[in-house]
């Protein structure tokens, strides 16, 4: 899969939680916003991170960025 596109296969709440992180938002911050728990925040990432075939959030940060998914 051209990784252009790994966000695609994002569900809508994990391509919020993605943007979220992007933006520097805490998980508390982030649980706060969307009404769940920071547990279950720490839970998407681990997904997102899986998901996306990345190593680490910073590099989901990246990808965020480079492809323009947040300003």
């Amino acid at each position: 899969m051209i990784e252009e596109l790994l966000h695609e296969q994002l569900g809508k709440r994990e391509f919020e939680v993605m943007v979220r992180i992007a933006i520097g938002n805490s998980n508390r911050q982030i649980a706060e916003q969307l009404n769940i728990k920071p547990k279950t925040v720490s839970e998407y990432k681990s997904r997102l991170i899986k998901k996306m075939r990345m190593k680490s959030a910073n590099e989901l940060i990246r990808y965020t960025v480079k492809n323009n998914l947040v300003e």
